[in-house]
């Protein structure tokens, strides 16, 4: 729970930094932070980032976010801007966190990954069009 804590045990974006730190101290090459019942906002998802890519900078740092379609891409993108590069998705946003209390909560959607990514120059192979046919598909079907 990188970006807070519903349940009222104690956070902080210090404690996630420390805690982030003492992980990559001892030689864990890749960390993920995650946004576990989607309740981020775009503004704490780029400091706890930009905090964490500091304390780390050896390590990759990357990103298991939750949210609804709509709030997606610019949850990307805050975390894109504050330098992440590693960013976990689930065809059609499959998926997500059993206590985030909503069921359009989900993991973020690779299709809206990928359009989020586009508005910033990231160009995409030409491969991955059948998979963003087929999360078109399958998001669409489970938005019904």
């Amino acid at each position: 729970m990188a970006f807070g804590n519903p349940y009222n045990d104690p956070w902080s974006e210090e404690i996630v930094s420390e805690a982030a730190a003492r992980i990559a101290s001892v030689g864990v090459g890749a960390i993920s932070l995650a946004d576990t019942v989607g309740l981020a906002e775009p503004e704490l998802i780029s400091r706890v980032m930009k905090n964490v890519m500091s304390e780390c900078a050896k390590s990759e740092i990357g990103i298991h976010m939750h949210s609804t379609r709509a709030s997606a891409a610019a949850k990307v993108l805050a975390a894109y801007d504050a330098g992440c590069r590693r960013f976990d998705s689930a065809l059609g946003g499959l998926g997500g966190c059993p206590f985030a209390q909503d069921r359009l909560v989900g993991n973020i959607p690779t299709e809206e990954l990928l359009r989020a990514l586009e508005q910033r120059g990231v160009k995409m192979d030409n491969r991955l069009e059948p998979v963003l046919a087929l999360n078109s598909a399958i998001g669409e079907e489970f938005a019904a």
